[in-house]
């Protein structure tokens, strides 16, 4: 795997750990962000390195205490990656200088083209990710990017079908968060909403919806994972009322299919629920829910 130059700044900046007075223990994030770097088919192209709070405070007026190293890709690129953010803590005792230590390191896997990805594809991160020094595995999704989405959709299937990522989810390292694009003259990205393993876990459990006379109707693998991806409650909505149709067009569809290659006329043509018009699920309630609670908890999720 080609390492870049900015990638090889990222790790000498890590190399120069103990004159940030860290200690010699902490050599072992090293260790793992070398691993990282060779496990995953992606390349770090950044280096960055900036002052923190990490009592959560900006830095407005007052004194940084801590600092962070950041390797991330170059987001223009439509390509799958990694990014990492290792934060380095000072000692408790800071007149004595006492050392410094990370704090952490975030792994956050982002992927623009996953469509075909496997459902194996994200396992041979678990041995990096499960291990304690790793606290949140992070996909997020670029609102209206269309292989984005696809990525998404295809990492929900395989999690509804538990193929992958169980590990993560039990865990509750697992995160799904959707960026909106807000600043078209930098090219920044802000953070929408993000769902954590415990949301994930109870929006995956139960697929059955109200429909017509009370008569629970479950979606399958690939209908709700169209679902969950939407994010948006108005979004999701508006597919259920469409479904019936959707269903509808999909038998067709199939079943032209089956009689322009076979000359049997058995084909079926499988029935389309109808939903009532608003009738969303416990899944929207449960996604807008999950919403709201991150807004009170003042989260920097964004209405």
């Amino acid at each position: 795997m080609a390492i870049s130059s900015a990638a090889t700044l990222a790790l000498d900046l890590l190399a120069a750990a103990p004159r940030l007075g860290l200690q010699a223990e902490d050599a072992q994030w090293i260790t793992i962000l070398d691993v990282l770097l060779e496990s995953v088919p992606t390349r770090f192209q950044q280096a960055r390195m900036s002052l923190c709070r990490f009592e959560g405070e900006m830095l407005n007026g007052h004194t940084p205490d801590g600092v962070v190293l950041g390797f991330s890709p170059n987001e223009d690129q439509d390509e799958d990656y990694i990014s990492a953010s290792v934060w380095v803590k000072p000692g408790h005792d800071t007149e004595k200088h006492s050392p410094a230590h990370v704090n952490q390191i975030s792994l956050i896997a982002g992927f623009v083209v996953a469509g075909d990805a496997g459902p194996q594809s994200f396992d041979a991160l678990r041995d990096i990710v499960d291990s304690p020094h790793f606290d949140e595995l992070r996909f997020w999704v670029r609102e209206g990017n269309a292989l984005d989405e696809q990525g998404t959709r295809s990492l929900l299937r395989s999690l509804l079908r538990r193929e992958q990522l169980t590990w993560a989810l039990e865990r509750g390292i697992l995160w799904l968060q959707l960026c909106s694009h807000i600043h078209d003259e930098t090219d920044d990205w802000d953070e929408v909403i993000v769902f954590d393993s415990s949301v994930l876990l109870s929006v995956l459990a139960d697929r059955s919806y109200p429909v017509i006379d009370d008569t629970p109707q479950t979606l399958d693998d690939t209908e709700y994972a169209e679902l969950l991806s939407l994010f948006n409650v108005q979004k999701m909505n508006d597919y259920l009322r469409r479904l019936p149709a959707l269903r509808a067009e999909r038998a067709a569809a199939k079943a032209r299919s089956m009689v322009e290659t076979s000359d049997s006329p058995g084909t079926q043509n499988a029935a389309a629920i109808a939903l009532p018009a608003g009738a969303a699920g416990e899944v929207v309630d449960r996604y807008e829910e999950a919403a709201r609670a991150q807004e009170g908890e003042d989260h920097g999720v964004k209405s």
